[in-house]
């Protein structure tokens, strides 16, 4: 049985347009690296920034290479 709505499937356009998207907003994580100088002044505990800024920082690298990914159509096996 199948169904007639209008529901996209995860492979196609309209879908990974959206995507690609949402993955490219996370290049805005870069502004975790503004964290660096509070570090160094004393204002906020290493054991606060350094997990953050490396969390953000490669989110921020990582989501362009992934959105450039899933608009080839996703990794080659």
């Amino acid at each position: 049985m199948e169904s007639s709505g209008s529901l996209k499937t995860p492979g196609s356009p309209s879908v990974l347009k959206y995507a690609r998207i949402l993955i490219a907003v996370q290049v805005l994580r870069l502004i975790g690296l503004s964290l660096i100088p509070l570090l160094q002044n004393g204002t906020l505990p290493a054991g606060f920034v350094i997990p953050t800024v490396f969390g953000d920082g490669s989110t921020a690298i990582f989501a362009p290479i992934i959105a450039y990914a899933l608009g080839r159509g996703g990794p080659k096996t």
